[in-house]
């Protein structure tokens, strides 16, 4: 039968100074830190992966989903804009509209994977095992349905350097 460890005593204070209470105590496991720890939002920022030479990158940040594309669907440059972002941390992609498409691309994006988040206010796919090829298309989906949306509003459409056009 094993016995329970008694806790040593709390040191008797020897100054005039009021006493302070102590903190909690902890786990040496780490376990009770892990239940307890506040979630990061997603907005928040997320590291970038070290560098095994310099370790440089640890101490950089990036926000965390990174935006990726924005183009501007509207003659105005403070008009309706649609975004495309990864996030690192959930390992999905994030479509994102000012103005509500038409069904027609809605259904555009459900058939090719995307789900729709009312809290997110976003079109999301998950990378998948294949993240390269998955972040591809949705790049080439995203440039296809921002031009077609430019196309309906008398809009020239734009080729993104990041696709290499």
């Amino acid at each position: 039968m094993a016995r329970a460890r008694k806790k040593p005593a709390a040191p008797i204070p020897t100054s005039s100074e009021p006493e302070t209470p102590a903190a909690p105590a902890t786990s040496t496991d780490g376990l009770d830190a892990a239940v307890t720890a506040p979630q990061q939002p997603p907005t928040e920022s997320a590291p970038v992966q070290e560098s095994p030479t310099t370790g440089f990158a640890a101490r950089v940040t990036r926000p965390d989903p990174f935006g990726e594309m924005t183009i501007n669907l509207s003659g105005d440059h403070e008009g309706p804009k649609a975004r495309l972002s990864r996030s690192q941390r959930f390992r999905q992609l994030a479509i994102q509209f000012d103005e509500k498409p038409d069904e027609g691309i809605r259904q555009r994006l459900r058939e090719d994977g995307w789900t729709w988040r009312v809290p997110d206010g976003a079109w999301t796919k998950q990378l998948g095992d294949r993240p390269a090829e998955t972040h591809r298309r949705a790049q080439e989906l995203f440039e296809g349905i921002a031009n077609d949306i430019r196309h309906a509003n008398g809009l020239a459409p734009v080729a993104t350097p990041a696709l290499g056009r």
